[in-house]
C-alpha cells in the first residue's frame, strides 16, 4: 500500500465517519419502525421483506464503531475496545450465518420485539444467510483495519477486499430491487431486505475508506508510485464496472417501461374496441325493436290476430312479418305473447312453455310500456344461454294499453360470444370476458379460455378485492395488476359497457407479458458480463504492463546501485 497524504487522509476519514453514521442510521431507523409498528421504516416498500431487528442492531453497532474508529485518536485501550466490538459482531453473525443457512430461526433475533407472521411464505424478523455472511465480511474488515500496524502490512489490504466484496454483493441486490426482480424471493433462504442492502453499501464504503486510511507507508518511491497506480487502476475498474452495470440497468428499465406501456396500450385498445362494438350491438338490437314499437300497422295486425284467431289472412301476414324480422336481424327465435303471457305465435314454429323468468318481466313491460333487454340467462340448467329484447305492442287506438309483447330471442353464440372471445393478435393467455353483479358476487357471462362451461356458472365473491372481475364490478377502471379466476397474476384493463349492467375485463398473464422482458434481461446480463470481462481484461493488461515496467525500473536501480557500490569500493581501495 502507498502512503496516504494529509489531504487524502482527511477525506478518507470524513468518508469513514459519514457513511458509518449512515449505516448506523439505517439500523436505528429500522429498530424505531419495529418498536413503533411502522412497517415502512423497516422495509421501504409494500410486499418487501423488512430488515430484521438483529440486522438493525448489527448495523447500529458496526456503524457507530466505524464512526468512532475514524474520529477519535487511537490509543491502546481504545483499540482493544474496538477490536472486542468487531470480534463480538463477527462471532455473533457467524453463528447466525450457520443457523439461518440450516433454516433455524432464533427467537433471540427479535430482540424482545413481538414479531409474528410471514410475507409470501417467508418468516419476517430473521436475518438472511447472505446478510449474516456480509456481516462476517464487514466485521473482519473492521477488525483488520483496527488492528493494522507497520508490522502487519497486509491487514488493510484484506480489509479493503472484504469491504469491496460486501459492496459488490449488495450493489447487485439493490439493482435487482430497482429492476423489480428481487433476488432469492421464492427460494429456500430468506432474502436480504432492501434497506439491509442499502445499509451495507454505506457500511462497505465506510470500511473501505477506513482500510485505505490505515494503509502502510512505503519508503520505496518507485514501489509507492506503482502501488498508487495499482490503486488508481482498481478505482478505475470499479468505476467502469459500476458505470457498465448502471448503464445496463438503465437500458433494461427503459426497455421494460416501454414494453409495459405498449402492452397496456394494446389491452386498452382491444378493450375499448370491444366495448364500443358491444354497446353498438346492443343499441342495434333495441333499434330492431323500435321498428315494430309504436308501429300502427304492426299494432293493427297484432290486434287482429289476437282478437280474431280465426282470421287466416291476418295470421299469415303477421307470420310473414315475423319471418322477415327473424331472417333480417339474425335472431334465434321471435315469439308473440298476449298480455297474459301466453304464447300465440313463434318463428320458427317450435311452441313450448314460456320461461318463468318472463313473468315478472312481462309485468314490468306492461307497466312501463317501454322496450327493454332481458339479460343473459338460461331457461333451465340444461338449456343454452339466451337473451331477449322485449317489445310492448300498444293498442292502435288506446296507446296506453299493451295488447301483446314481442320477444326477440338472441343466441349469443352467433355474434356476441365470438366477438368477446376473439383476440386480434397471437397470444397464449390473453382473453376478454364480461361479468355483471349478482348480489355480493361477480357472475361470469361467457365461457372462459381456461375454464369451459363457465357462462352463468362461475362466480367470484366481491370480497376478493385482488380478483380482476370483482374489481371491475366494484367500479375500478383502467389498467390494474390483479389475479384472474384461476388465481394467476395478470395485467388487465377494466371497463364498464355503457347502457348495460356488464363490465369487460381484457387480461393477459403477467408471465406472458414479462416473458420478452425477461429474455431481454438475460441479453443485458450477457452483454454486461462481456463488457465487464473486457473492462477487467483491459485494466489487467495495463496493470501487467505497469508491473513489468516497475520490475524493469527496479532491476535497473539495483544494477545502478551495484555499479555505484563497485565504484565506491574501488575508489576506497
Amino acid at each position: 500500500m502507498s502512503s496516504i497524504k494529509g489531504g487524502e487522509r482527511g477525506l478518507l476519514s470524513a468518508l469513514t465517519q459519514i457513511f458509518g453514521a449512515i449505516a448506523a442510521g439505517f439500523g436505528l431507523l429500522t429498530l424505531a419502525g419495529w418498536v413503533l409498528d411502522l412497517p415502512l421504516l423497516s422495509s421501504f416498500g409494500l410486499n418487501l421483506i423488512p430488515m430484521a431487528p438483529s440486522s438493525a442492531f448489527m448495523f447500529g453497532v458496526l456503524g457507530i464503531a466505524t464512526l468512532v474508529h475514524g474520529r477519535l485518536p487511537q490509543s491502546r485501550r481504545a483499540q482493544r475496545v474496538i477490536l472486542a466490538v468487531g470480534l463480538f459482531c463477527a462471532l455473533i453473525t457467524l453463528l447466525l450465518f450457520f443457523t439461518s443457512s440450516m433454516g433455524i430461526q432464533l427467537k433471540a433475533e427479535h430482540l424482545g420485539i413481538p414479531i409474528t407472521g410471514s410475507l409470501n411464505g417467508i418468516p419476517i424478523g430473521h436475518m438472511s444467510p447472505v446478510t449474516a455472511f456480509s456481516f462476517v465480511l464487514a466485521s473482519l474488515s473492521f477488525v483488520a483495519s483496527a488492528s493494522s500496524s507497520s508490522d502487519r502490512p497486509k491487514r488493510p489490504t484484506f480489509a479493503l477486499w472484504s469491504a469491496g466484496l460486501a459492496i459488490l454483493v449488495h450493489y447487485v441486490l439493490v439493482l435487482a430491487y430497482f429492476v423489480g426482480l428481487p433476488l432469492l424471493y421464492g427460494g429456500v433462504f430468506i432474502p436480504p431486505a432492501f434497506p439491509t442492502s442499502l445499509a451495507f453499501l454505506a457500511l462497505g464504503v465506510a470500511l473501505a475508506a477506513s482500510a485505505r486510511t490505515h494503509a502502510r507507508p512505503s519508503s520505496e518511491p518507485i514501489e509507492a508510485h506503482t502501488t498508487q497506480s495499482t490503486f488508481a487502476l482498481w478505482v478505475t475498474l470499479v468505476g467502469l464496472a459500476l458505470g457498465i452495470v448502471t448503464a445496463g440497468y438503465a437500458y433494461y428499465r427503459n426497455y421494460e417501461n416501454n414494453y409495459r406501456v405498449e402492452v397496456e396500450h394494446q389491452l386498452s385498445a382491444i378493450a375499448q374496441l370491444k366495448v364500443g362494438e358491444i354497446a353498438r350491438w346492443r343499441n342495434e338490437r333495441l333499434g330492431d325493436g323500435s321498428v315494430l314499437y309504436n308501429n300502427p300497422t304492426f299494432s293493427d295486425l297484432v290486434g287482429r290476430v289476437l282478437g280474431r284467431p280465426e282470421d287466416g289472412e291476418a295470421y299469415g301476414e303477421l307470420r310473414a312479418w315475423l319471418v322477415r324480422v327473424l331472417e333480417s336481424y339474425d335472431y334465434d327465435r321471435v315469439i308473440l305473447l298476449d298480455a297474459q303471457g301466453s304464447e300465440r305465435m313463434s318463428v320458427p314454429d317450435t311452441p313450448g312453455p314460456v320461461g318463468l323468468h318472463l313473468s315478472q318481466d312481462i309485468l314490468d313491460i306492461i307497466g312501463s310500456r317501454q322496450m327493454s333487454f332481458l339479460d343473459l340467462h338460461r331457461d333451465s340448467q340444461d338449456q343454452p344461454v339466451h337473451m331477449e329484447v322485449l317489445v310492448p305492442i300498444l293498442e292502435e287506438v288506446d296507446r296506453t294499453r299493451v295488447i301483446g309483447i314481442l320477444v326477440l330471442r338472441i343466441d349469443p353464440e352467433r355474434y356476441l360470444y365470438p366477438l368477446i372471445n376473439r383476440w386480434p393478435t397471437p397470444s397464449q393467455t390473453a382473453e376478454t370476458l364480461i361479468v355483471r353483479r349478482d348480489g355480493n358476487e361477480a357472475l361470469f357471462l361467457n365461457d372462459l379460455r381456461f375454464q369451459k362451461d363457465s357462462a352463468l356458472a362461475l362466480r367470484v365473491s366481491l370480497e376478493r378485492e385482488d380478483v380482476a372481475a370483482a374489481m371491475a364490478v366494484m367500479g375500478q377502471t383502467g389498467i390494474v395488476e390483479a389475479v384472474d379466476y384461476r388465481g394467476v397474476p395478470v395485467v388487465a384493463d377494466l371497463r364498464a359497457i355503457p347502457d348495460s349492467p356488464w363490465f369487460m375485463v381484457a387480461r393477459m398473464d403477467e408471465a406472458e407479458v414479462y416473458a420478452p422482458v425477461r429474455a431481454k434481461l438475460w441479453e443485458v446480463v450477457v452483454l454486461v458480463g462481456v463488457l465487464l470481462f473486457g473492462a477487467g481484461s483491459g485494466v489487467g493488461l495495463i496493470w501487467r504492463r505497469q508491473r513489468l515496467h516497475f520490475l524493469q525500473e527496479r532491476y535497473a536501480m539495483a544494477h545502478e546501485r551495484a555499479w555505484l557500490h563497485e565504484v565506491i569500493s574501488r575508489s576506497l581501495n
